[in-house]
């Protein structure tokens, strides 16, 4: 797998920067819209920074609908053995000759978050994230990540307690429990949906949001690399 470099992510048209980022906050290609005006970069983390301080600085109704684009943990599809299988990440080069099927796939993307934004203000419906999954049709950069964190493999108890818990955070806060799977694995998954279910709203929505930005950064560390200087 090739990694671009930070120069490389400068160089990039409009176009190409929205489709290779258009996804490291899930489903929310509105935040590579505004990340690209900040360009250029003197490193990947200047770049990690950017899409960070997007998140900083929308405000709370759109920090709800970031936070509800993401679909539960073990949600449906795990719990009937349906992750979607992950896709290789492809490298810059073929990244900028997308094939018509990934573009095609990438605008979808882009016209989910444009309604979602939208219609920010408004009571939102069950997320659309959830509906994409109770489709089979989970992001590949959510489904390795579930992968990473075991939810592949969850025991029967196990898929039954986290649907449990899900679904009284959900009750209680009004978006799913977000955590960042490839630094946890199940138990800490299921202890945390436990211990933050004691927080107050304010704080889930706090934590939810940084949780956010570490699944972004890595997965913007899954497409360019980190140079010495």
């Amino acid at each position: 797998m090739s990694l671009i470099t930070v120069s490389e992510v400068n160089n990039l048209s409009e176009e190409q920067f929205e489709w290779m980022f258009g996804n490291v906050i899930e489903l929310c290609t509105e935040a590579a819209g505004r990340v690209k005006t900040k360009r250029p970069f003197a490193s990947v983390d200047e770049l990690c920074e950017a899409f960070a301080k997007y998140l900083d600085e929308i405000s709370e109704n759109e920090k709800l609908v970031v936070l509800k684009l993401h679909p539960d943990l073990a949600g449906r599809l795990a719990a009937r053995g349906e992750l979607t299988p992950s896709r290789p990440l492809s490298s810059a080069r073929r990244g900028l000759t997308a094939s018509r099927r990934s573009r095609s796939r990438s605008l979808q993307k882009r016209q989910v978050c444009f309604t979602y934004t939208c219609s920010v203000h408004l009571k939102l419906h069950p997320d659309v994230a959830c509906r994409l999954a109770a489709r089979g049709e989970l992001t590949p950069e959510l489904t390795a990540e579930q992968r990473a964190a075991g939810v592949d493999r969850l025991s029967a108890e196990q898929v039954s307690l986290i649907g449990y818990r899900n679904e009284k955070y959900k009750a209680k806060f009004g978006f799913p429990f977000i955590i960042c799977a490839r630094e946890n694995k199940v138990d800490s998954i299921i202890d945390g949906l436990q211990k933050r279910y004691t927080n107050t709203r304010a704080q889930e929505i706090l934590t939810g949001i940084e949780e956010v930005k570490k699944i972004c950064k890595l997965r913007i560390l899954d497409i360019v690399k980190q140079e010495l200087i």
